[in-house]
């Protein structure tokens, strides 16, 4: 996506994170809202972009549950 919006190769950017977090993988696919602003910002000011969110932020932006197919096969007795 940011290929696509910069206009520039891939080898021409450079996304550093640090302390990504938990989440069991749930940052892994839905930065582009958080990733693109910061990237056209750092482009027009030709500034390095820190963007930090806090927790609320952070779930609305990130927080999901990768989709899944789960059987269960549960059992019981008479205790």
């Amino acid at each position: 996506a940011l290929v696509k919006v910069l206009g520039f190769s891939a080898n021409h950017i450079t996304v550093k994170v640090k302390r990504l977090g938990g989440g069991f993988g749930g940052k892994e696919t839905r930065t582009a809202g958080i990733i693109l602003p910061s990237a056209v910002a750092a482009v027009k000011t030709n500034r390095p972009v820190r963007c930090v969110l806090d927790r609320d932020e952070d779930m609305c932006l990130t927080g999901t549950r990768h989709p899944a197919y789960v059987t269960y096969k549960i059992g019981f007795n008479s205790d």
